[in-house]
């Protein structure tokens, strides 16, 4: 809170106060993860640069918006009642996890999130702050990873390396 103070401190007081707001907004702009900002309400109030690209909307078409519309509608039902534990039961968010969300192009990207909330002082929950990660990429990579294994076992068990050539 800031001190109750006049003229050229106060002055002085705001515009540090605004020099720590940008240096904070440059870091989370070139950060390479999602940093996103949703109220009880689940009403975005920010979203950084990487969060923005991912989605493939502008900031200003995500500002304002309910962030289920970002979410696949078969994860939609748990995050509500997720968001509604933390806002309404005023517990800690699950700090981590695994949700996609859907671009503006309709693709599903798998999204590695960490949760926390900002509260008032009185202690009620007035926003979620998450971060998150792209992992599509690493987990279609898992996926092959496996698919090769289960390949690689089965023609093994076969013992004919050309039956395998031709199974591929």
């Amino acid at each position: 809170e800031a001190p109750p103070v006049h003229g050229r401190a106060s002055v002085k007081f705001i515009n540090q106060l605004h020099e720590e707001k940008n240096r904070l907004d440059s870091i989370l702009e070139v950060a390479e993860m999602i940093f996103v900002v949703i109220d009880q309400n689940e009403v975005i109030h920010f979203i950084n640069r990487k969060g923005s690209e991912i989605l493939g909307y502008k900031k200003e078409e995500i500002i304002g918006r309910k962030w289920r519309e970002f979410v696949p509608q078969k994860y939609y039902a748990e995050l509500h009642k997720i968001f509604d534990e933390v806002f309404e039961e005023e517990i800690d968010p699950v700090e981590k996890l695994e949700v996609p969300v859907i671009s503006k192009a309709g693709e599903e990207k798998i999204i590695d999130w960490h949760n926390t909330v900002k509260r008032k002082k009185k202690g009620k929950i007035a926003f979620n702050v998450s971060s998150g990660l792209d992992i599509t990429l690493q987990k279609k990579e898992a996926l092959i990873q496996k698919v090769i294994s289960q390949i690689l076992e089965e023609s093994n068990q076969e013992g004919n390396l050309e039956d395998f050539l031709k199974f591929i």
